[in-house]
């Protein structure tokens, strides 16, 4: 994740804005993936129930990490979620994951 964050960075500053966005949006999904891996872990310390199938599709999955990078994203950053339906999380992760693919081709 660092890498790829520090060569956006570089890319950003040559101005390959396309790369760079490209860059710091995969780094976000792997980020992504740190916070799904820590909600696992809580529930395998509580015991309780884990869907195998549905984790890994998630996992796997650009847009989902995207959404779950934006609900950890709204969650810390103090706004108050009532003013942030899901179906904008939703609208905001597939824009943000076509630009990264327009981006890559």
């Amino acid at each position: 994740m660092k890498k790829l964050s520090e060569e956006s960075a570089i890319l950003f500053q040559a101005t390959r804005y396309a790369r760079a966005f490209t860059l710091s949006h995969l780094a976000r999904e792997e980020l992504s993936k740190v916070v799904m891996l820590m909600a696992l872990d809580g529930k395998l310390k509580s015991n309780l129930r884990i869907d195998w199938n549905s984790f890994w599709k998630r996992f796997r999955n650009h847009k989902a990490k995207i959404t779950n990078s934006e609900i950890w994203l709204l969650s810390i950053s103090g706004l108050n979620s009532s003013l942030v339906s899901m179906e904008m999380v939703d609208s905001y992760a597939n824009a943000l994951n076509d630009l990264k693919n327009n981006s890559l081709y």
